[in-house]
């Protein structure tokens, strides 16, 4: 089975800041891997460091037993989408589309064959003969995901491909792109990185969120929503939700926080450490209206903003 295997990855920029620390995941073809972070977590460093754009520190990038890292670019035959796409901004869609079949000495009869089949399936056969310059946003990206099409790479690279699109739009225009980019796993692992938890929802099996290079946790969307395990994590689904820093209360042995003037009685044996009782902690929680949702409470460690207690139980 074609497997991306990505192992210890370090990336270090020229000026010292550590871009990637420690990055490990495994995505094999029928499956999409979804990075989801915020602007600067690191998702474009990831992403060009398989690609072989930036060189990493340390680490591997295993597939079918050879470490992709020691590799030319040109031998990694991996496929990939930015943001800002490489075009040939005077020269047509068919052109654009086909280049990658040129550069690999692919008969000029395979080719047209081929480009012809994925214009098609695209729905941009109409536009084949415009120049890249004169398409709208949306067009360019078609074309974009179209040139993956044509290939049969090792793995496909898709970073946030929607982000330059505005809130109205992305959504619509990503649920009209997404089956396609879904249908890209059946011919090789997929890499997607998006800052959008409904994008990263859609694909939901594996996820991992990164934050500044690090990464914060891995599983399937509906787990990590469920079961946050950092403040970053929590804020990251749950923007309109409130986080702040209490003291847990302790009377005639009652343990409890206070929390939008509602006391919230907790049980000492569920905390990671009995150092936590009597001392400040940063919770995370939702208000609905007036009322409090109990089941949206998370406690956290004050520095290193990691769980701490079992919300679930939560007397």
């Amino acid at each position: 089975m074609n497997t991306i295997e990505v192992k210890n990855l370090y990336l270090k920029y020229n000026f010292g800041t550590l871009a990637l620390q420690n990055i490990n995941f495994e995505v094999s073809r029928g499956e999409v891997m979804t990075i989801l972070g915020d602007r600067e977590a690191g998702k474009t460093s990831l992403i060009k460091s398989i690609a072989g754009l930036y060189q990493p520190t340390r680490g591997m990038i295993i597939n079918n037993y050879e470490d992709l890292l020691k590799l030319p670019i040109k031998d990694r035959n991996v496929a990939a989408v930015y943001s800002e796409n490489n075009f040939f901004y005077k020269k047509t869609v068919e052109y654009n589309v086909a280049y990658p079949l040129k550069i690999r000495n692919i008969k000029q009869e395979e080719i047209d064959t081929i480009v012809k089949k994925c214009l098609k399936l695209l729905v941009i056969t109409e536009i084949a003969d415009k120049k890249i310059s004169e398409l709208t946003p949306y067009e360019k990206l078609k074309v974009a995901i179209c040139r993956l099409f044509v290939r049969q790479p090792r793995c496909f690279l898709i970073d946030n491909p929607l982000q330059n699109f505005n809130a109205k739009d992305r959504w619509k225009i990503f649920n009209k792109l997404a089956t396609y980019i879904d249908d890209l796993k059946y011919v090789a692992p997929v890499i997607f990185t998006t800052d959008s938890v409904p994008e990263a929802s859609y694909f939901g099996q594996k996820v991992c969120l990164l934050n500044y290079g690090v990464e914060i946790q891995k599983g399937s969307i509906t787990d990590l929503k469920a079961n946050p395990e950092s403040v970053i994590a929590y804020k990251l689904f749950f923007p309109q939700s409130k986080c702040e820093n209490v003291f847990i209360e302790m009377s005639n042995g009652d343990v409890y926080l206070e929390i939008d003037k509602d006391r919230v009685y907790l049980k000492p044996e569920y905390f990671l450490n009995e150092c936590y009782l009597g001392g400040e902690v940063t919770i995370c929680y939702i208000l609905n209206g007036e009322m409090l949702e109990r089941a949206s409470i998370r406690i956290y460690d004050i520095k290193s903003e990691r769980l701490i207690y079992n919300n679930d139980l939560l007397a």
